[in-house]
This record gives C-alpha cells, structure tokens and sequence, in this order.
C-alpha cells in the first residue's frame, strides 16, 4: 500500500513548489512609502530641494497607481533657526522647491517636510567654514601633453575637515595654415577631483591624511591633455597648431553630512543601505563652502 500512494504524495509535494503557483501579497499600506529629500547648499543666494517617494516594497508587487499619485507635499525650511520662504517651482509625483535667501558660512540649516500618509521627516546641517587663505600654494607644470603638479591647503588642525579638490582645465587651440589663422576652439575637461597622488572622478578626503598637521600637500601626476603643439595633418595638409591651458583649483570644505553621503555613494558595496540623515526618510541636506585659486595660465 505504501509503494502505491508514493506518487501521490511526490505530485502533491511538487505542485507547491510549481512555477505557476503564484502566492498573492497582502494589500500593501501605503504608509511603507518614505520621503525622499535631497538638497546641497551652499554659501550661495538660492538653493533648490529635490522631495520624492521611496517605496519599501519594490514595484513588482505594487499596484501601479502608488507611483502615479500626486506627492502633495508641504516643506518648512529654516536658517538659524527662523523660517524663511519657499517657492514650489514643480509638482507632481516629485516636488521641487527653490528656496530664495542668501546663505553664508556658518548658517545653520533645517527643515520640515510632510506629505498625505507619510512619515513627516526633519532633517539638519550647517554650511561650513572655508578660510579664503585656504588653499595656500597651487602649481602646474606643463609638458607636451600633461600637466603635473600639487596643491597646499593650510589646514586648521584645530577643527575636523573634509574636502573636494577638483582642478578645472581648459585647452585652447589654434591652427594656422602659413600665417593665416585657419581655425581656435577650446575643450572644458569638466572637472578632475583628486586624492593625493591619485587624479580619478569623485575622490573625497579629510584632514585625518595630514596628521592634524597644518598643511596637506596634494599632488597632481600627469593629468591628460587633448591637444599637443606642432604640426599635424589635417586632410593631408601640414597644419602647425599653437596650444596653451587655463588650469585653476576649486577646493570644497564639506559638511560630515554630504562627506558621508559622498563616501558612501562612490562605494562599490553591494549592501542596499546608504547614508541618510533625512530623520524618518531616505536621502539627504548636506552642504559646502568654496574656495578657488587664481585661473593659471600655461602656453
């Protein structure tokens, strides 16, 4: 008898486990969605603020409508501690706010947002201090088609800092023909942001490299260039090509929240966590303040 009922049992067994087999989530509240805030400010006279939804549950198992619905949110934004305006410029599922007021070092920034069957979220932080005497030293020196060289920033060894160092670069060309002047232009490189002794995108460090020492020394090795000087072939004509760069450094004292939220998005882990200080949400409101060199000229 129990040699016969085996196939039984194996059929009742697989059937559970069949890929047609769909098992039906429960209604899904919509009170697992977040608020989403992302806003950096700086010592300028406007800042914007980005306000969007996060759902817990990923799209597979939500009815579509969740994603379509009117965010309907409502910002407070503080600075030291006094509300100040804000204007609504776009509204939809995703909310954009521009807040008018002219931000200085120092201000300490907050704010307060709602939305219809969400968690209200706060969130806080203060636009740094940057010395203009900052950035103390910068040189480059100009090969045929590199640039190399460092920058000193005179640190406060007295006060934890973070920066972003990025080195702004311009080419200039221009191509005769004999003497005749047959075409200029230019290429923007965007902006190359450094680490010591490594040029990559997107590098952040803080003054725990100097060894609470005053200065940070940070060099720049072989930094690329597009155009070399000399003659070149052009449709099969000898064109002499004139050359020279614009190069200039742009130093970012950050605040620890945008620090942290940068070092971790240029992370390559595979954990689905992220730095956030949106209290109650997801994203963030961090802040910088800018200090940049004199624009260096090199033929």
């Amino acid at each position: 008898m129990k040699s016969k009922l085996t196939p039984i049992w194996i059929f009742i067994i697989m059937s559970f486990f069949s890929c047609e087999q769909v098992i039906p989530y429960p209604y899904l509240a919509k009170e697992d969605a977040l608020i989403e805030v992302w806003c950096e400010l700086s010592d300028a006279d406007s800042a914007i603020v980005n306000i969007s939804k996060l759902f817990a549950i990923t799209h597979e198992h939500r009815d579509k409508n969740d994603y379509l619905d009117a965010l309907d949110s409502d910002l407070q934004f503080f600075v030291n501690g006094k509300e100040v305006p804000v204007q609504l410029l776009t509204s939809s599922k995703q909310d954009k706010y521009k807040v008018v007021y002219p931000f200085q070092q120092g201000d300490k920034i907050s704010l307060i947002c709602s939305a219809p069957e969400m968690p209200t979220v706060t969130a806080s932080t203060q636009i740094p201090y940057a010395a203009p005497t900052l950035i103390h030293d910068f040189r480059l020196t100009k090969e045929q088609g590199t640039l190399s060289g460092y920058l000193v920033l005179k640190d406060n060894p007295d006060t934890y800092d973070a920066y972003e160092v990025n080195i702004d670069l311009v080419e200039h060309y221009t191509q005769f023909k004999g003497d005749e002047i047959v075409k200029t232009g230019q290429i923007r490189h965007g902006a190359y942001t450094a680490i010591p002794g490594v040029v990559q995108w997107a590098q952040f460090f803080d003054d725990t490299y100097a060894d609470k020492h005053s200065e940070i020394k940070i060099d720049f090795q072989d930094l690329s260039l597009f155009y070399k000087p000399g003659v070149v072939m052009i449709d099969g004509e000898e064109i002499m090509m004139e050359t020279w760069v614009e190069a200039r450094a742009m130093v970012s004292v950050l605040s620890k929240e945008l620090y942290y939220y940068r070092l971790r998005t240029q992370s390559h882990s595979m954990s689905p966590s992220s730095y956030t200080n949106i209290i109650g949400g997801f994203g963030y409101l961090g802040a910088k303040a800018d200090v940049t060199s004199e624009t260096l000229k090199y033929e």
